[in-house]
């Protein structure tokens, strides 16, 4: 349940902030994570070909994509929906864990994607924690947030 309204309030927040007509009937968007191949987890290295092919068949199907975090990895989502002009918007996630220096790397990354010129018409938010919602990941206080 907790996921449920998790997953119903990001998709209203998203809709809400970019105006999206409901009556469309379209799918906003989704989140998006590369591993899906066998092997593949977190701090794979993730082929260009794989994120390229994974994000012209995504959009197809809908205008925007939230990540899960902002990593080495998935920070090259951006630029390769740029450098290959494909027509998605996108909310970049930073990944809240109990390492901070990670959290702190993930935070720089995101910043500097944000405030990069070339990617004001890609980047329409930063999205801070969301996993939290339903994990015992929140480093400030070493507890979950509070149950919706």
């Amino acid at each position: 349940m907790q996921r449920q309204l998790a997953v119903i309030f990001i998709v209203l927040v998203l809709g809400l902030a970019v105006g999206h007509n409901w009556s469309q009937g379209a799918i906003l968007g989704i989140n998006y994570g590369p591993y899906r191949l066998p092997g593949q987890s977190p701090g794979y290295d993730i082929p260009d070909s794989q994120f390229i092919g994974d994000l012209r068949r995504i959009a197809q199907k809908v205008r925007y994509i939230k990540t899960y975090g902002c990593d080495p990895v998935l920070a090259k989502i951006v630029p390769l929906i740029k450098s290959n002009n494909i027509n998605l918007k996108v909310a970049v996630g930073i990944y809240e864990s109990q390492d901070r220096a990670g959290t702190q790397a993930q935070i720089n990354a995101a910043i500097a994607l944000a405030q990069n010129s070339q990617y004001a018409g890609i980047i329409n938010m930063v999205v801070v924690g969301n996993e939290c919602i339903d994990g015992n990941t929140n480093w400030y206080s070493g507890k979950s947030p509070v149950p919706l």
